[in-house]
């Protein structure tokens, strides 16, 4: 039987939720390193593979107009820095960065008077097979210059599937990771991926996979499933819609059997271990962010701007927010997240609340939501998160006519 995810909350999301918008100044940054070793057949995100040293170099020296932009759209907007509560690099294999060049990173964020919080959360992503001959010393040398949280990208230890994902590293660089991981008592997240072509074909056991994770004490597990477009070179090998439910389900029982909460679609963290700086994202706080296509936002009030860099140019495109926009979005994001909706937050007449209401509790009669007693807010279940996309199609539908 699974567990209602609402069983348990964690005082850090609690915490983050009560934040007002009243002072619009930024404390989260996310930084995109852009280089991999290989660029591996199924990944989207804005990659490439370094030519010489020298062009890791040239990113670094380009990240200081990068900040110098960044600075002239917070002044323009009335806005700057707090001291940094969380600071993320991503990617991209930002574990390709030398310690000496995230260092002088460092140094150019004090030149822009861009300070770290004492009790910042400070993540880094890595790959197994780019930490080098002496993982654990490397893993050292970050957490001595302010790094205390790795994500490792191991997707899966099944061999067959590794070579399907063209993924380069093998499995005996996972483990070398995984104990060096241990070995450094470091707060780490691993991601994995479900719904894998030819899944069935090579005998994946996902909980077995979950349990070898766990005898090396991550703090965090991010399970994504694959989502690819029809030129995706394994299209036709994607397992079936039935087969990734029963996987994804699977997960979530297992994982909140072992004492993680489930609490955002795709995330698992033990108590006080959730992303601090994703938690960002999804409760629509400003998140400033530098690096060939980087994302960020910066939030008001009432409405938000949200600008993209260019990948190949110093350049960023802004998008407005408004109200409708922003409230839209902020269904959509809280849905993701064990915490819910309030239905009478949303500032609904008394006949279009009643509409929501009844629309959260057909979800409920479905076994896809959770009705806290008392209130009008609903939060989605594990099966609830698989249909998202569906019933956030019956909340648009319902906006239209408001």
């Amino acid at each position: 039987m699974i567990r209602n995810i609402l069983d348990s909350y964690s005082s850090v999301v609690q915490d983050q939720l009560s934040e007002s918008f009243a002072n619009p100044n930024v404390s989260s940054l996310y930084v995109h390193f852009p280089f991999c070793k290989h660029l591996c057949n199924y990944c989207d995100f804005y990659k490439k593979i370094p030519s010489s040293s020298y062009e890791i170099e040239q990113f670094e020296s380009d990240l200081d107009r990068y900040l110098k932009l960044n600075d002239f759209l917070l002044k323009e907007q009335k806005m700057s820095f707090l001291p940094l509560k969380t600071l993320y690099i991503g990617g991209g294999t930002p574990s390709l960065w030398s310690p000496i060049g995230l260092k002088k990173f460092l140094n150019k964020l004090a030149t822009h008077e861009i300070n770290l919080a004492s009790d910042i959360e400070f993540t880094l992503e890595i790959n197994p097979g780019t930490l080098g001959d002496h993982p654990r010393e490397l893993l050292l040398e970050f957490m001595d210059i302010g790094v205390n949280r790795f994500s490792m990208g191991a997707q899966t230890l099944n061999p067959e599937l590794l070579l399907m994902l063209d993924r380069v590293h093998s499995l005996e660089e996972v483990y070398q990771s995984l104990e060096a991981l241990e070995s450094t008592d470091c707060n780490y997240s691993v991601d994995l991926m479900l719904g894998l072509p030819e899944s069935s074909k090579h005998n994946r056991n996902i909980i077995s996979e979950l349990d070898f994770f766990l005898k090396y004490r991550p703090s965090h597990f991010s399970v994504y499933i694959l989502t690819t477009k029809n030129n995706y070179k394994h299209f036709t090998l994607l397992p079936s819609e039935e087969y990734i439910e029963q996987e994804y389900l699977e997960v979530s029982d297992h994982l909140r059997f072992r004492g993680f909460n489930h609490y955002e679609v795709s995330n698992f963290a033990l108590d006080k271990k959730e992303s601090k700086h994703n938690m960002q994202y999804w409760l629509s706080r400003s998140v400033a962010a530098i690096g060939p296509s980087a994302t960020g936002l910066l939030r008001f009030l009432d409405f938000a701007l949200r600008y993209k860099w260019a990948p190949q140019q110093i350049i960023y495109e802004i998008e407005n927010l408004d109200k409708k926009t922003l409230q839209l979005e902020n269904i959509y994001l809280k849905l993701r997240l064990n915490l819910g909706i309030d239905f009478s937050d949303l500032n609904l007449s008394p006949i279009d609340l009643t509409k929501f209401i009844d629309l959260g509790e057909s979800w409920c009669s479905k076994g896809l939501a959770h009705k806290d007693p008392g209130t009008h807010k609903i939060s989605l279940t594990p099966r609830g998160f698989l249909l998202q996309d569906n019933l956030l199609g019956d909340i648009f539908r319902e906006f239209k006519h408001i």
